[in-house]
């Protein structure tokens, strides 16, 4: 029998992105998203609710993220649920869940090149998504 396991998410950074290496030299990338949603209140008024996720990525994709990902970035995550389980320095075992990125798209907007007029309208970024299996070479992204 198959099995699913898929997450897909948009929102904003909540910070830059933290870059370790494993033991064999592989980058990882973990950084925070924040989901909003509104939701009624029983008075009929609205309530913003915000969801903190935690993204993690390696390899290419991870080099990636740490070169055009920032805090305030909107982001479009496809990935899987991932659960990290180790011993704390108490000796009890703990366990975190966060989101492991197999793709990326950056949405919205950029700032247009260096000979723009200050206070000028942004342009729109070229976006595609970025998948984690692709060649190693980021001179031909294309933002």
């Amino acid at each position: 029998m198959a099995s699913l396991c898929k997450v897909q998410i948009i929102g904003n950074v909540g910070g830059d992105p933290e870059q370790r290496y494993t033991q064999d030299g592989t980058m990882r990338v973990t950084f925070s998203v924040a989901v909003n949603r509104n939701r009624r209140n029983q008075d009929g008024s609205f309530q913003e609710e915000t969801e903190w996720f935690r993204v993690s990525t390696m390899g290419r994709l991870a080099e990636v993220a740490q070169q055009y990902v920032t805090k305030g970035t909107p982001l479009f995550i496809d990935g899987r649920l991932s659960v990290d389980r180790w011993t704390g320095q108490d000796g009890q075992p703990r366990t975190t869940l966060q989101v492991f990125a197999n793709a990326l798209q950056l949405l919205g907007t950029r700032p247009r090149d260096d000979g723009a007029q200050p206070g000028a309208q942004p342009i729109a970024r070229p976006v595609r998504p970025v998948a984690a299996d692709e060649p190693n070479d980021l001179e031909d992204l294309p933002f």
